[in-house]
């Protein structure tokens, strides 16, 4: 350092560098290059944005079975590819409340999620290059949706069947307090199988 200046020497000889000189803020941004579902690569190479700006249609809901997610990401910014950093976020999955403060930065470009429950997510990444200036983050909204027995039509029909199977119960039976108290205990047995039925699928 000389004075106000910065004097950087090489084989060529000497430049002189004003000291109030700034690194150039980064251009580049994180994305998404691979998403696989259940070992199938439903998309893969082309940014999320064309570069007309318009969204490529990706799928974005998954049925109940398609709960294995792998990401694959990097960024844009070629200064120094290999010390690019990322950190990566599953809302409602991952259970970090300050994603500023917990999560670190590493070298990792790509992340696996596992037998996810279902619902809707949002997958960010974010990124940092080699000077740790921050870049672009990209994110990926999907849903998984709920399986056959957690849907609203099947809990409809299993009310409709107990009420249907009570009422014809009732009906057959006779009108004695005994007859009456095996009704209720039948009923009570024809519950707890369809509990632990629903038990076992979940």
């Amino acid at each position: 350092f000389h004075k106000t200046h910065v004097l950087v020497t090489g084989t060529r000889g000497i430049e002189v560098v004003p000291r109030t000189y700034k690194i150039r803020s980064p251009e580049g941004r994180v994305i998404i290059n691979n998403i696989i579902v259940n070992s199938k690569n439903i998309y893969g190479g082309a940014p999320l944005n064309t570069f007309s700006g318009d969204k490529l249609e990706i799928q974005k809901r998954f049925p109940y079975s398609d709960n294995n997610i792998k990401f694959r990401f990097s960024a844009t910014d070629f200064t120094n590819e290999r010390r690019n950093s990322f950190r990566h976020r599953l809302s409602t999955f991952d259970k970090v409340l300050a994603f500023d403060k917990v999560l670190a930065f590493s070298r990792n470009t790509e992340v696996t999620y596992t037998n996810l429950p279902s619902g809707r997510y949002i997958f960010t990444v974010e990124g940092i290059n080699a000077y740790g200036q921050s870049l672009l983050a990209t994110q990926y909204n999907f849903e998984i949706k709920r399986p056959w027995w957690q849907t609203t039509y099947f809990y409809v029909a299993e009310i409709l069947f107990f009420l249907t199977l009570l009422f014809f119960t009732v009906l057959i039976k006779q009108n004695t307090r005994v007859e009456k108290l095996a009704t209720a205990l039948t009923f009570v047995v024809i519950i707890i199988i369809f509990e632990y039925v629903n038990l076992l699928l979940d």
